[in-house]
């Protein structure tokens, strides 16, 4: 065959494969509908090996349909995508089918020699890759027609066009076109390129002697590009046959696809396979990172801080939980990757990760079936951390399902708690719908023993961890609460008192305030404890809470009727905010003890000196009005002439109260000091007509006195 004689048999081919369409048939059975429904959902959710399964059955039993062909393609799609190889069941009816590899896609780019072309032909070589790169394989094809037609004699670009016929699924053309080329070679006693020998290899992937020859060849020469699919199909041929083949050429394709996490993944199985630990460790700390959403890289990281004894290894197992909530099918790709990881992680570790992931997912039951299996193989094997993991996820299957056992459940998770607390990890996770912290856990059992009557074990139960944990506070703290909230309100001062008292000999004066708050509350009607907590408070300078305490014993002495010992209180927490520099605090206190008793005129007399020195001289004179109206009330005039002086001297142009001062000396039988005062009245408001008519009866009472 000529070179003329390809180029006409492949535009016609081309028009061929752009004018036709693949014809599908309904499935009518409704039997064999409702197995392909379920066999649709198995994929949509991860679940490809079911999937594939539930297939293998209907194939067998002799069922036909492009319906289950398209599906079965559908599954290995999903497979490759996620890293997880397969076999593809061929389109034939036999009940048997076998399972040869598909053909491997991949586009030769640059097209060697093309930069020897007329430029008008490279132009359509560019468009071919372009259209190619974009999807638009038929009209990459067609454009491959057209540099035939300019360049007949340009050998790559019919290879290239067997290349595309691979992509579009015509096998039978593409092997065509090798064999016309190769038949060509043959004549012209040309040597056999690589365009043409990757070819034959993409055609027959399962020729893994081949495959791995063709992909070392590559290696050797430096022209592997990103897309090419021969190395991982050649790691992928000797996984189980020639795994030290394979794990070098893993390596191979990862320094060459560092951030690519399909490469990361076929080196990572790789060295699973070889049972190579350390190098396993190194890649995955290199290559999984922060920014990595492959869940299966995100679980084999996670099992690698576990048995690197990492404590932030739940932090990686965090991130593929976040991935399981985004997309469901990442569920099934990381229980594929769980099993996988059999030969290198410890089954315990393996059933905790799954019942992480199964939670995350939502599959409950799943859930609860991984922890029964973690318990049996956990025993002495599982840290701290992994045992108060796994009590979280317990708690949450069991609330969830409503089934039995949540406060034993509870039990465990706060011993898990109490324990990694003491070893210095960290809990607060968000591996689960509820918080973590050990303050979330412990607010949570304590909620859950009130809700399920269970006080009493609860108490129980956090006296003996109380006594094997004696300076674990927190859990002091809730016992307790505890105690004050069942009447036992000794034993719970009693806890609370300790509580303070470590927290004082630490010097965690804060935390101290927070436990003595906490009495404060227990007992909001005892005085005597009250004062307790002010004197402390006082001497460790924790002067808010003091004042806090302070004005809480005023309204409570109010309320019982102790007006001396209520306005004591208010009186000293005013001189307490004062001496914090919050002088308007201090007014407002110092008011609130005044109308206590608003008759008292020593209490008035205090208000005014506090308000003096505090620089209210508006408050301090109003006070002494009062102490005016007061004593006029009770016919004390020297009290109330002496608070009128007080108020002069305050302000000296105070016209009223000279006027009032004059009235009270006049009454009182004093002309000459009141004549006096109207005197130097009248030197400073000449022009009062009431002032000179006082003047005028006071000559007149002076005269007839």
């Amino acid at each position: 065959m000529s070179v003329q004689d390809a180029a006409t048999d492949e535009a016609r081919a081309a028009t061929t494969a752009s004018n036709s369409s693949p014809s599908t048939t309904s499935i009518f059975d409704a039997e064999l509908r409702q197995i392909v429904d379920v066999a649709t959902s198995y994929l949509e959710t991860g679940l490809f090996d079911d999937a594939d399964d539930i297939l293998q059955e209907v194939l067998e039993a002799g069922a036909v349909s492009p319906e289950i062909d398209e599906l079965i393609r559908r599954i290995e799609d999903a497979r490759q995508s996620s890293g997880r190889p397969g076999t593809t069941m061929l389109d034939t009816p036999q009940a048997t089918r076998p399972t040869r590899r598909a053909p491997l896609v991949h586009l030769t780019a640059p097209l060697p020699g093309a930069e020897r072309l007329p430029r008008a032909v490279q132009r359509l070589i560019a468009e071919t890759e372009r259209d190619y790169n974009e999807g638009r394989h038929n009209s990459a094809l067609d454009l491959c027609s057209v540099v035939i037609a300019r360049a007949p004699d340009y050998i790559p670009n019919y290879l290239r066009a067997a290349q595309i016929r691979i992509a579009l699924d015509d096998i039978e053309g593409a092997e065509d076109l090798i064999d016309t080329v190769a038949r060509l070679y043959a004549i012209d006693e040309t040597e056999e390129d690589p365009m043409l020998r990757g070819l034959r290899v993409a055609l027959n992937p399962d020729d893994s002697q081949a495959l791995v020859a063709h992909a070392q060849s590559l290696l050797s020469q430096q022209i592997i590009s990103p897309n090419d699919p021969f190395l991982p199909a050649a790691i992928e041929a000797t996984q189980d046959s020639d795994p030290a083949t394979a794990r070098e050429l893993a390596r191979a394709l990862v320094e060459r696809r560092p951030n690519d996490d399909v490469a990361v993944r076929t080196y990572i199985r790789a060295a699973v396979a070889t049972a190579a630990p350390e190098e396993l460790h190194q890649a995955l700390q290199e290559r999984v990172r922060p920014e990595t959403t492959a869940v299966d890289l995100l679980w084999w990281r996670t099992a690698s801080g576990i048995l690197a004894g990492d404590e932030n290894w739940p932090e990686w197992l965090e991130r593929a939980v976040e991935q399981v909530r985004i997309r469901t099918d990442n569920y099934g790709i990381a229980r594929d990757a769980i099993d996988r990881s059999e030969t290198f992680v410890p089954e315990h570790v393996r059933y905790l990760g799954a019942a992480v992931v199964a939670l995350a997912a939502g599959q409950w039951d799943a859930a609860q079936a991984e922890l029964d299996d973690w318990k049996i193989t956990a025993l002495d094997a599982a840290s701290s951390l992994e045992m108060f993991i796994a009590a979280c996820a317990q708690v949450e299957t069991i609330e969830y399902l409503g089934a039995q056992g949540l406060i034993p459940a509870l039990d465990d998770l706060l011993a898990a708690t109490i324990a990694v607390h003491e070893e210095g990890v960290a809990t607060d996770y968000d591996l689960f719908s509820a918080q973590t912290t050990r303050k979330d856990v412990f607010e949570r059992y304590q909620m859950a023993i009130g809700v399920h009557d269970a006080v009493e074990h609860g108490v129980e139960t956090l006296r003996t961890l109380s006594e094997a944990h004696p300076h674990d506070l927190m859990l002091r703290q809730v016992l307790g609460q505890i105690f004050i909230e069942q009447g036992k309100l000794n034993d719970g001062i009693r806890e609370l008192r300790a509580i303070a008292k470590a927290h004082e000999q630490a010097g965690d004066l804060n935390a101290m305030a927070e436990a003595m708050r906490s009495i404060s509350k227990a007992v909001p009607q005892n005085l005597e404890i009250k004062q307790m907590l002010i004197d402390v408070y006082l001497r460790r300078g924790i002067l808010d809470e003091a004042l806090r305490e302070l004005e809480l014993v005023a309204a409570l002495k109010h309320d019982n009727y102790d007006i001396a010992g209520a306005i004591a209180a208010y009186t000293r927490a005013a001189e307490i905010a004062c001496a914090m520099g919050n002088f308007a605090l201090g007014n407002e206190l110092y008011d609130r003890g005044v109308a206590a008793d608003p008759d008292n005129v020593p209490v008035r007399h205090a208000a005014v000196a506090f308000y003096l020195q505090t620089g209210a001289v508006d408050r301090a004179t109003e006070h002494l009005r009062e102490v005016v109206r007061i004593a006029l009330a009770e016919q004390d005039p020297d009290e109330a002439v002496a608070a009128l002086h007080q108020i002069i001297g305050l302000d000296p142009n105070d016209f009223e109260s000279y006027h009032k001062l004059g009235e009270v000396l006049t009454a009182m039988g004093e002309y000459k000091q009141a004549e006096r005062v109207y005197r130097r009245l009248a030197d400073i408001a000449p022009n009062d007509p009431v002032l000179q008519a006082k003047q005028s009866a006071l000559a007149v009472l002076a005269a007839t006195g």
